[in-house]
């Protein structure tokens, strides 16, 4: 059921761009929409967070007390407060320029960005399989802008979803380690608090915040982060909570059942489940 529900979660995450235009031609300013969607999924999943806490009866950050779990939340929080919240507002911001399907398209080179930062970086290796992956989605990639061009490329529009590639890309590599401390759901949840609270300060400064919307722009916001989080939340609720009397003893572990917990939640702060083997 797992894979099944990752494959929605990232069809789903597609479809983000389509109900942004939808929005925006309700009436919906980019930065009302950034704003909102972050304050509504920022209390499904802090919802969520207390329904497991309550189910397993387990803290929601299931560390050593101390300095250590506050500076993961520290870490959580400035995750979304800086990373993710200036990677929505460029995202948004292309799509207030180019269609739909190229910003989407632009924007899914960051996993391309990804594997060549961790290569750079000593994190990973490539191998042939890999390289042929690349080559491709970059090709893809350079078919689809060029293609545009042919029509109507904006270059401050593209400049900008790629801005929103690069910005994810560094908010992947700098949460990898976090990733690994905390259980997703509620790093996710940290993250949705701190981007929340960083567009809530831009909007305090800017006013930037309308409430003046119509029935279908409420709508339409509304859908954003239901898109964008709520499957991933049911997959990680689904899963049973294991106390620290219920764990392994020490020695070696099978790696079949391994390799898929590495996968799912390699990129859990993003939202996006990027499925990727161990380095062996």
């Amino acid at each position: 059921m797992g894979p099944v529900l990752i494959l929605v979660s990232a069809s789903c995450f597609g479809a983000m761009a389509i109900f942004g235009k939808l929005a925006y031609a309700a009436g919906v300013p980019a930065s009302t929409l950034v704003l909102l969607r972050f304050a509504v999924a920022s209390a499904i999943l802090v919802a969520a967070v207390a329904v497991v806490r309550l189910r397993s009866g387990q803290p929601a950050l299931p560390v050593a007390v101390g300095k250590s779990r506050r500076r993961l939340v520290v870490t959580a929080l400035a995750l979304g407060g800086v990373g993710y919240a200036a990677q929505a507002s460029f995202y948004f911001a292309a799509l207030e320029r180019i269609d739909a399907a190229l910003v989407a398209l632009v924007l899914y080179t960051f996993p391309v960005l990804v594997t060549l930062a961790s290569v750079t970086l000593g994190r990973d290796r490539l191998t042939p399989a890999r390289v042929a992956a690349l080559l491709a989605a970059t090709g893809g990639t350079a078919l689809v802008l060029v293609g545009a061009g042919a029509l109507s490329f904006d270059t401050a529009g593209v400049t900008l979803a790629f801005a929103a590639a690069l910005t994810y890309t560094v908010y992947i590599l700098v949460g990898e380690a976090t990733v690994q401390q905390v259980p997703a759901l509620t790093l996710t949840a940290l993250v949705m608090v701190g981007a929340t609270l960083t567009l809530a300060l831009r909007a305090m400064l800017t006013g930037g915040l309308s409430l003046d919307l119509t029935l279908a722009g409420w709508g339409w916001i509304v859908c954003h982060p239901g898109v964008r989080r709520w499957p991933r939340a049911l997959v990680r609720a689904a899963r049973p909570a294991r106390s620290s009397s219920c764990r392994r003893p020490p020695g070696p572990r099978p790696r079949h059942r391994h390799r898929h917990r590495d996968q799912v939640e390699r990129h859990g702060p993003g939202g996006l489940t990027l499925l990727r083997p161990r380095s062996p």
